[in-house]
């Protein structure tokens, strides 16, 4: 098999911002699928969610959400306002649907999607994740992630006094009520899923994950390649921390290191 190409990646993509989450989701369930995945996607019975990919493997469910929205120009244009909402659009929503999904299949052990497909529980383990665009490999560092995910969910967003004028202030004011819906609605599902119980909150971080879509797609093929779950390939990669920022170098080099253990 070659070595993985992120190149690629571009050639895949109609490399356009205003529907390059469309064609991100589009080429995920593509690659999925020519690579022999079993997989599963869009609405299902008894909710008005969507999936955007499900992987089913043998003792693993891995839902997985497309962040489908670029960094903003006002974001980069360093608008304090705009870079929480787009980090709430980044660590925040993508999550709060893929808890939605695991909330709907643990109370109900199956999810029957419209188009005849059934996705049963069993006694399978469940991971999220959330797959966006960005290159900063520093954020697909997990722990820092988790952590960064941990601070939002203790805010509760409000528009600073002075800003009342600002031209843009109808849409601030209606974006902040939607990210403080998310959540809420992300708090409510963790609750639901762990309680009051550490242990069990500890759990669901540890099969939280972030991902750049071309470390996902560098997944896939390693999975091929190893002839291994996809889970277990991304868990392989949750202990590694060498700070170089180069999350490929360190992934294979945290391999030679086992193989020659």
């Amino acid at each position: 098999m070659k070595e993985y190409q992120p190149d690629r990646l571009l050639e895949k993509l109609n490399y356009k911002y205003m529907d390059i989450g469309i064609n991100c989701e589009d080429t995920i369930k593509d690659y999925l699928i020519n690579k022999g995945f079993s997989i599963y996607y869009g609405n299902y019975e008894g909710s008005e969610r969507e999936c955007d990919i499900v992987i089913e493997e043998a003792n693993h469910i891995l839902f997985i959400e497309v962040k489908k929205k670029t960094i903003t120009r006002n974001s980069i244009s360093g608008s304090p306002t705009d870079i929480i909402i787009d980090l709430i659009d980044m660590f925040i929503h993508s999550q709060e649907q893929a808890l939605a999904h695991e909330t709907f299949i643990k109370k109900q052990k199956e999810i029957k999607f419209l188009d005849g497909k059934i996705l049963s529980l069993s006694s399978k383990e469940i991971s999220t994740i959330s797959i966006s665009l960005f290159d900063s490999y520093t954020l697909n560092d997990r722990s820092l992630c988790i952590k960064i995910m941990e601070y939002i969910l203790k805010l509760k967003l409000d528009l600073k006094k002075g800003h009342e004028n600002d031209k843009n202030i109808a849409r601030i004011i209606k974006s902040l009520k939607e990210k403080n819906t998310k959540i809420e609605n992300l708090n409510n599902y963790l609750f639901e899923l762990c309680g009051n119980d550490e242990k069990e909150y500890r759990k669901k971080t540890f099969n939280t994950w972030f991902l750049s879509l071309e470390l996902f797609l560098f997944f896939i093929d390693e999975s091929i390649k190893e002839q291994k779950s996809l889970s277990a390939i991304i868990n392989s990669f949750r202990s590694i921390s060498f700070s170089t920022g180069e999350v490929y170098s360190e992934y294979k080099n945290s391999n030679r290191i086992k193989n020659a253990v």
